[in-house]
């Protein structure tokens, strides 16, 4: 489990380089390499978690199963998650797929229960690539670009099958803070707007789901 502060800008995805360099100006450092991230988001049938991020409701809760790197990590290195927004931050609890069951949490356990009840279904496939930038002050950026959503059409443990891909224009730069978000002293040096940039909710608009 995690609490964190967190605050998001959109920016251009052409803007990728100029941002990379203006964090390492800043101090900055890459803290690890870049990879690729698969999510597969679950929703009930009126997308009801979908609903309650856009009238800006708390606490309200995201169910995906996560993966890295390759296509076909799901069928070995993927991760049920649950992120949780609430007045005081936000929190995530994740358990591999593969590991016992026994000593997971709750909020993983209820996650399962949802599933195999079909109270949620798998609705979209999230991928892009990840950059990762550290400071001493313990603040982290990440940078989010090439970002594609597809409707995922038949989603469990033997197969993945999903529709054609809607490409996101923008780049999501997010800061992770553990204690207050400081200005970004460069953000008027790239065109960048400070938003709710949730990929999931991104997703449900460009695939027409709602």
């Amino acid at each position: 489990m995690s609490t964190r502060l967190e605050t998001k800008w959109a920016a251009s995805a052409s803007s990728l380089p100029r941002i990379a360099n203006l964090l390492l100006s800043e101090g900055y450092y890459v803290l690890y390499p870049a990879r690729r991230i698969f999510s597969v988001y679950y929703d009930g049938d009126r997308v009801p978690e979908y609903w309650r991020g856009e009238e800006g409701v708390v606490p309200r809760k995201k169910h995906r199963i996560r993966w890295y790197h390759s296509l076909d990590g799901y069928r070995e290195k993927s991760s049920y998650e649950v992120k949780i927004t609430a007045v005081d931050g936000r929190r995530k609890f994740s358990a591999r797929v593969d590991e016992n069951a026994k000593g997971r949490h709750p909020e993983i356990v209820t996650m399962l229960r949802l599933i195999e009840s079909r109270e949620i279904s798998p609705l979209s496939l999230v991928n892009y690539v990840r950059r990762y930038f550290g400071h001493e002050s313990g603040r982290r950026f990440t940078v989010d670009h090439d970002i594609t959503y597809r409707r995922v059409l038949k989603f469990d443990s033997r197969m993945l099958n999903a529709g054609s891909a809607a490409r996101d224009e923008d780049l999501a730069l997010e800061l992770k803070a553990p204690y207050e978000i400081p200005d970004l002293n460069f953000s008027e040096t790239v065109p960048m707007t400070r938003v709710r940039f949730s990929k999931y909710s991104r997703s449900i608009e460009r695939l027409s789901i709602v």
